[in-house]
């Protein structure tokens, strides 16, 4: 962990916007409370301008720690898999990220956008698509509860 925040220092030091993208987490979960540590010790050690989690092929939480962005789980874009989404009664949803740095000094994000996608293959025929009202309505609702701050 050591090389992870001399890495990131020595980068920010050169100016760069860093984002880091760790690949962790439950298959078809949300976050859990090793993974929070995990973000609020690599946000307060490290420094990372942004943090964009994936490997829980879902939709994961979005939350702020100390003011950096944590997106815990993009979810997956294109899977060569039917998913197991029933199997594990998990939303089939993921994120697309969109990201405007400034990169003028001090480098900065400008703006972060998230679309919500809606992902089971066995219902889209291996195509993704964005979301509909109501499945947005459902991906809120379902990462508000999921939500938890130990």
């Amino acid at each position: 962990m050591h090389r992870l925040k001399n890495q990131i220092k020595d980068l920010k030091q050169q100016g760069y916007y860093v984002i880091l993208c760790p690949h962790w987490g439950i298959l078809y979960f949300y976050r859990n409370l090793r993974q929070h540590r995990m973000a609020i010790w690599m946000v307060r050690e490290c420094g990372p301008d942004l943090i964009i989690g994936h490997g829980s092929h879902m939709a994961g939480e979005i939350h702020r720690i100390d003011g950096t962005w944590i997106l815990y789980s993009i979810g997956n874009f294109i899977f060569n898999n039917e998913g197991l989404y029933r199997h594990f009664s998990s939303p089939p949803f993921s994120f697309i990220v969109n990201l405007h740095v400034d990169l003028s000094p001090p480098k900065h994000l400008k703006k972060l956008e998230i679309f919500p996608i809606f992902i089971d293959n066995q219902k889209t025929g291996f195509q993704p698509r964005f979301v509909d009202e109501e499945e947005f309505m459902h991906i809120s609702t379902l990462t508000r509860l999921s939500s938890y701050n130990p």
